[in-house]
């Protein structure tokens, strides 16, 4: 046996200096350090391979499609899967362990393939000819209804991953790297045991290959690999710290580790501590990544989260999702079906967990046991202020839990955390990660279920793509002071639902799903929070801690330079207050911009959909949010005032008030509130700030509600005067105004109408206090509850010009896209994300920019238009999605 000192080769502080020599004294004290050494011992060949190749064409002109093929199947015990795209002919070739399997072409806007067969030794040809849907005259493209399945409800299979050895011989690792399993990989010829801390050290590569592996605490200075040919497992009973330039390899894009591994923590969680370090702490085990380290994770392609495109009720074991993003579901599979109700109270969850039993082709999956709730899929149709006909579908969502490779605490209640600091990048697709981050005690918390700590620049290039988090009590994914990081189809469910009790009594429950997280102050890097950040279709679902709740949000934006959240959904979240699907923090970086928003979605949360505290940030523009059945409101924007203006927003059946503000210099062009028959469709409350120029509503549609507009500042003595203009909006005919119903604005305050179409009024009034005296030409409205003055044009703001893009959303390609848009404006601005791209002079109502998305160097571009009228007005499109597989 050869004990190794760990040699620490730092320019950090002396404190973490010394807390790095600490722990290696306590090392020598509490146990004996295994380095690997020792040639690698030869062992049998590797399993037989198989090659499936083939073509993917359309049906009917037999062109080749761009697809995605996969296999999914087992391999004596172990599953076994693959994922493939098409080239642009439609050509494709995979290669698998030899085996029986599910073979199935996916494309967007065509009925899945399957076929099932056995692969054999060699190569076996394949090919594919995909029948194309119809096409929707509105919204998105229906799935047709499929024939009757032939497959029939099996028994609840095994868990995937599973942890099963592959039997038969283990195969070799790569030529130069040394297996756990082997005692010969070890000094003394002995493999560690749960009470042995492990020492990796530089230049060594050593593969997990066995379900048994395990060790008190692991230091990775060289590489840990994961088995590529048979199932692994590694339990630890202490810190994992990747250190120098460490490297934790569970698969590369070209080399992924397509068969189960997972890495366990089994600890005692009463012994964590929490709290601001930069430096790994004994007592809080979990996985550190420090100074260089690399965390390479790429196991098997599996789609995060779907939509329902056919409603699921109670009773009901099938399922219907898109199918564009469920490649890689397969039999075995575990399943969130999510909300799509009002969330009542913290206890009023709605989301169910099944398993997959059976894949019945075209996005149909059946579950092992029946539904208890219904799970809705809704059209709303309406015609917008320029003559436009949408059609919107609300629809629940579909999350998959599973993957091949897992991060899993031992205990569910006892568990570990992920933390990455200094340069330490991590290179991630394709992840689970189950029952992380603590149980918080203290206020700054610092250990979550995935965290980059105060990395500044040191993060830029890491990636996680298709991960999921899940199952702790704690913070999920947290960036704080951490830039460049990308991040696609990250889900995070049932995670944040704890709150702080503070030493004085108090409670502290700022738990957040995903949170930007920056320093308090103003002027410095250190004060933004996701510099150059790209998040692309992050989901969150389920989380918050009942009525101490407050301001706990499924996404929480703050400071940030150049960030953008694109394609976001927030949904079955719970709270009180100011709780919410997505938080717009406070100021924004060192007093400048905070990530920019397009295309959100926020559905079937306890309070809001979407809310903000912003307070006199520089201007920026929300794009395109859909918010609907939510417990309180769909927007609620405050806080004192605001230079933020959203355009074409949704809000649809929320149950007290569709749109709501109280800040000052807030503003929305384009808009649909549709309360389904509940609820007031605006809310003007307690302003803070006074204005000293009108908040906007302009150009929307408001109906099916039981108050069109309502002025609710509070009490009479509270609040400051507010002003707000409501132009073009088309009201409910059949609803009333209620100005200070219940409560008295202050003197001074008062709401216009400009252009107003439904009520019982002129076109053009404005509304004051009931008893201002300082409203000349007025009459009394009592059933409004003010003073009216008719016919009063004065302020009105002019109108923006109709913009549409036209280009079809969600399209696949990898060449040139062509940006349509439709307008009457002399000029449009094109957009990708918060990029302008072009300004184009339009043609004949029409104006176009071709892009090239084989440049783009993400999955998924989202563009939008923005179009600016001949008087000054500005108005955007909606943001579509165009991915390149």
């Amino acid at each position: 046996m050869r004990v190794r000192t760990l040699s620490v080769h730092s320019t950090r502080p002396t404190v973490r200096n010394w807390q790095r020599s600490l722990a290696a004294v306590i090392v020598l004290v509490l146990a004996w350090t295994i380095t690997p050494s020792g040639p690698p011992v030869t062992q049998a060949a590797a399993a037989p391979r198989a090659e499936v190749n083939g073509r993917v064409a359309d049906a009917a002109t037999g062109a080749g499609l761009r697809a995605i093929v996969t296999a999914s199947g087992r391999v004596g015990a172990v599953s076994s899967s693959a994922a493939v795209q098409t080239d642009g002919s439609g050509f494709y070739r995979l290669q698998v362990p030899v085996g029986t399997y599910t073979v199935t072409a996916s494309r967007s806007g065509y009925a899945d393939q399957s076929r099932r067969l056995t692969l054999r030794q060699g190569a076996t040809t394949l090919n594919f000819r995909l029948q194309p849907l119809a096409a929707a005259k509105h919204g998105p493209t229906p799935t047709p209804k499929p024939p009757a399945p032939t497959a029939t409800a099996a028994p609840t299979p095994a868990p995937v991953p599973t942890v099963t050895p592959q039997p038969g011989p283990t195969p070799p690792p790569p030529a130069g790297v040394r297996r756990w399993s082997d005692p010969q990989s070890w000094p003394g010829g002995r493999v560690p045991t749960r009470n042995d801390s492990a020492v990796i050290p530089a230049g060594v590569v050593l593969e997990v290959d066995t379900t048994a592996a395990e060790a008190r605490t692991l230091t990775v200075e060289g590489t840990l690999r994961a088995s590529r040919q048979v199932a692994s497992q590694l339990t630890l009973y202490g810190n994992m710290i990747l250190q120098n330039a460490g490297v934790l390899d569970y698969g590369r894009p070209q080399d992924r580790v397509l068969v189960p591994a997972a890495i366990r923590w089994s600890l005692n969680e009463a012994a964590y501590v929490g709290g601001d370090t930069m430096a790994p702490v004994a007592t809080d085990v979990g996985l550190w990544a420090i100074d260089d380290a690399q965390v390479w994770i790429h196991g098997a392609y599996r789609d995060t989260w779907s939509p329902l495109t056919r409603p699921a009720r109670a009773g009901a074991v099938d399922i219907t999702v898109d199918p564009t993003y469920a490649v890689g579901w397969q039999v075995g599979d575990q399943v969130v079906v999510g909300p799509s109700h009002v969330k009542t109270s913290y206890t009023n969850d709605q989301d169910e967990v099944r398993r997959i039993v059976a894949v019945l082709g075209g996005g149909m999956f059946r579950l092992n046991a029946p539904l208890l709730n219904d799970h809705d899929v809704l059209a709303v149709t309406w015609t917008d202020a320029w003559g436009d006909t949408w059609t919107e579908t609300l629809a629940a969502k579909v999350v998959n839990l599973t993957s091949n490779i897992m991060f899993q605490a031992v205990d569910p209640n006892n568990r570990p955390h992920v933390m990455f600091m200094d340069r330490a990048k991590h290179y991630v697709e394709d992840l689970a990660v189950e029952n992380f981050s603590p149980m918080p005690k203290v206020n700054p918390m610092s250990r979550y279920a995935w965290h980059e700590h105060r990395q500044g620049d040191g993060s830029r290039g890491s990636y996680l793509r298709r991960v999921r988090l899940y199952g702790g009590p704690g913070d999920g994914w947290h960036i704080h002071n951490a830039y460049g990081i990308e991040a696609q189809d990250v889900v995070v469910y049932n995670q944040a639902r704890a709150y702080v009790v503070r030493p004085d009594g108090t409670w502290f429950t700022n738990t957040q799903p995903i949170m930007l997280e920056r320093d308090r102050g103003s002027g410095g890097s250190q004060f933004r929070a996701a510099d150059d950040c790209w998040l692309d279709r992050p989901l969150v679902m389920r989380w918050g801690a009942g009525t101490r709740d407050y301001r706990n949000s499924g996404i929480w934006l703050t400071g940030s330079v150049n960030c953008a959240v694109v394609g976001a959904v927030a949904t079955g979240g719970g709270g009180q207050s100011r709780s919410s699907g997505m938080h717009w923090e406070e100021g924004g970086a060192g007093g400048g911009e905070t990530a920019y928003v397009y295309r959100a979605e926020a559905h079937s949360n306890q309070v809001m959909g979407f809310h903000s505290w912003q307070n006199n940030t520089p201007t920026q523009r929300i794009v395109d949010l859909l918010t609907w059945r939510n417990g309180e409101s769909g927007v609620g924007w405050g806080a004192y005032g605001t230079r933020y203006w959203a355009h074409q927003v949704r809000a649809i059946g929320n149950r007290n008030a569709q749109l709501a503000h109280w800040a000052s210099g807030w503003g929305i062009t384009g808009f649909l509130a549709d309360g389904l028959g509940q609820g007031a469709g605006i809310e003007i409350r307690n302003y803070v700030s006074p204005s000293t120029s009108d908040s906007v509503y302009e150009d929307g549609v408001v109906r099916n509600v039981q108050v069109n507009a309502r002025h609710l500042p509070g009490t009479s003595t509270s609040g400051v005067v507010s002003w707000i203009q409501f132009a073009r909006i088309s009201w409910d005919p059949a609803r009333p105004i209620q100005f200070g119903s219940g409560a008295i604005p202050p003197v001074g305050s008062r709401l216009r109408f400009r252009g107003q179409t439904g009520l019982q009024r002129s076109a053009n009034f404005t509304l004051y206090r009931l008893n201002d005296p300082n409203v000349p030409g007025s009459i009394t409205d009592l059933e409004y509850n003010a003073r009216r003055v008719d016919n009063d044009s004065a302020g009105t703001r002019p109108r923006p010009p109709r913009v549409r893009l036209v280009t079809p959303d969600d399209v696949v390609t990898t060449g040139v896209i062509r940006l349509e848009v439709e307008t009457d404006a002399p000029q449009v601005d094109f957009y990708q994300a918060n990029h302008l791209l072009a300004r184009v002079a339009p043609v004949g109502g029409r104006a176009s920019l071709d892009f090239d998305m084989s440049t783009f160097p993400r999955r998924r571009a989202y563009f939008w238009a923005l179009a600016t009228g001949t008087n000054g007005a500005v108005n955007t499109s909606r943001v579509i999605r165009v991915r390149r597989f």
